[in-house]
């Protein structure tokens, strides 16, 4: 501890298992245990199945709609990151095909290329929201931590 002074020594041993106690906290947590259900017991697991179950049930009723809808709480996991990568695709393409046919100087209908970015656009948007309402809900019941 790098001091001679009971005093400092002590007052450093007190903050070193606070620290401790939240680390054993934050490992028990139904979040981290998630991450590593594979390595679990099966004792274990049925555990964090029963306590994951009893989460979901508190839950409001459109939250454990969209968790349930979505197959429980591994489908929902599942299905939130199928939503986000979507997302994420579908955005970095927005607009490529015209500016493809611009680049190679092809011709087409502005008013079916305002229309089609305005309909691309909206998908992008329903796959986001369709990824932020599994997320929400399974931060809701904390099965995951949230994000920034």
């Amino acid at each position: 501890m790098k001091t001679k002074d009971p005093d400092e020594a002590a007052r450093l041993a007190r903050a070193y298992l606070t620290e401790l106690d939240e680390l054993v906290r934050k490992l028990d947590s139904v979040s981290a245990r998630v991450r590593v259900y594979g390595d679990l017991s099966d004792r274990e697991r049925t555990r964090l199945d029963a306590e994951i179950a009893g989460r979901v049930t508190a839950l409001p009723a459109d939250q454990k709609q969209k968790i349930r809808k979505a197959g429980g709480v591994w489908g929902a996991g599942r299905e939130m990151v199928a939503q986000e990568a979507s997302a994420a695709f579908m955005e970095a393409g927005l607009g490529a095909d015209y500016a493809l046919k611009d680049a190679m100087g092809e011709e087409y209908d502005p008013d079916e290329r305002e229309l089609e970015e305005v309909q691309e656009g909206a998908r992008v948007a329903l796959h986001q929201k369709k990824g932020k309402a599994l997320g929400d809900a399974l931060t809701a019941a904390k099965i995951i931590e949230p994000t920034a």
